[in-house]
């Protein structure tokens, strides 16, 4: 979302909550821990690597080394490693890689050596399709949103405070050149949540864009062109089409969104998801269990479903959504999800948590990655290391 690591849940909101630099690191899609909110989203630096190490025509994956913290890894779509960045940080660091692997945002962090930090990036950002551009909400003014806090109204509890809010608009970033252009202005950022960018294509000329509750987007979703502002598809693309809060997802191209009830998505098989055309509004397909994915090429999507109602053990499966044939299955612990550019294959990394001997934390994020292939096949990484968006 939107912006190629996808987890459990919305990805646009994972990926800024990523960037946002707070909370503790406790699972899938979690944020970076020790940082304050607000400034951090000013502290974002995009980072090039050597066209031997990416490509468009050979994308990598980018993970963290399994023992060196300040230590990144690429690793092409066959599991060789192509090359590494380390970084200079003071505190936990975020990092958010192009669909491509051709360059990463850094939060917290810049490169000591293998990258080459190319601009900056502010606020909650989200990697266009071409790997160049980005997505990114801020106020109408492009400023970072920083809450303005006021003493909450009693009954609420002494010391309680609330936001203010502030408008939000979306821009089109191009750090290389410097340049930012506002695109349209859209929601409003408050205490639990505000709008995401859920895809950003370049190439495709739109963005889907969407208002969130905690993680999920579940409100407000429509879809924009990049070049002007203007909406684009029909009017009822994303109209609620179950019970309880929306949960809306978007392929890569903006072309397809799919949507759920966000009661219970994960937690059981007769929870479904209905997937429709951004253009015609039509609904296209029904596909059991939650939907976690589209594939880069749209043809599959990828499935969750919880396991004995637990968040820790989960039930995956590749679907071809056009016939609902499930070409894979399996289960594992909770996952991030990568998409393989242009392409049908997923990388599903599930999560295993060990503590590392020698230091304070206990519990550390470790994954053996497998590339899930469009046919159905599989293809584990032939090495263990620790995910990039932790």
């Amino acid at each position: 979302m939107p912006f190629t690591r996808l987890c459990r849940q919305a990805a646009p909101i994972l990926a800024a909550a990523l960037l946002a630099g707070c909370g503790t690191a406790s699972g899938p899609g979690s944020a970076v821990g020790g940082s304050s909110p607000g400034a951090p989203l000013d502290d974002q630096w995009v980072v090039a690597v050597d066209g031997r190490v990416a490509s468009g025509l050979a994308p990598v994956v980018w993970f963290r080394d399994a023992t060196d913290d300040k230590l990144l890894v690429a690793y092409d779509w066959s599991g060789h490693e192509t090359g590494t960045i380390r970084v200079t940080a003071f505190e936990p660091f975020g990092a958010l890689q192009s669909p491509d692997g051709t360059a990463i945002v850094l939060l917290h962090a810049r490169p000591a050596s293998g990258g080459t930090v190319i601009g900056r990036a502010r606020g909650s950002v989200v990697w266009a399709d071409d790997s160049a551009y980005l997505c990114a909400f801020r106020t109408e003014s492009g400023g970072v949103y920083l809450p303005t806090m006021m003493p909450a109204t009693p009954p609420a509890p002494p010391g309680a405070f609330i936001g203010l809010g502030a408008k939000g608009a979306l821009f089109l970033d191009d750090p290389r050149a410097g340049k930012s252009r506002l695109v349209a202005r859209f929601g409003v950022f408050g205490d639990h949540g505000g709008p995401a960018v859920l895809a950003c294509t370049v190439t495709g000329d739109r963005a889907v864009v969407g208002t969130t509750f905690g993680d999920v987007v579940v409100a407000a979703v429509h879809a924009v062109r990049l070049s002007d502002g203007s909406p684009v598809g029909a009017s009822g693309f994303a109209a609620q089409p179950t019970a309880g809060l929306m949960a809306t997802l978007a392929s890569p191209d903006g072309r397809l969104v799919a949507l759920g009830s966000t009661s219970g998505v994960w937690s059981s098989a007769d929870n479904h998801f209905v997937i429709r055309d951004v253009d015609s509004g039509a609904t296209l397909a029904t596909v059991d269990g939650g939907i976690v994915a589209f594939s880069d090429d749209n043809n599959r999507v990828l499935t969750v479903t919880h396991i004995d109602n637990s968040n820790e053990r989960e039930l995956y499966r590749l679907v071809d959504w056009h016939t609902g044939r499930v070409v894979w299955s399996s289960e594992f612990l909770a996952s991030t999800i990568l998409r393989r550019p242009g392409t049908g294959d997923l990388l599903v990394q599930p999560w295993n948590y060990r503590p590392i001997p020698g230091t304070k934390n206990t519990r550390q994020p470790f994954t053996s990655p497998i590339v899930v292939h469009a046919d159905g096949t599989v293809s584990p990484l032939p090495t263990e290391v620790r995910p990039l968006d932790y």
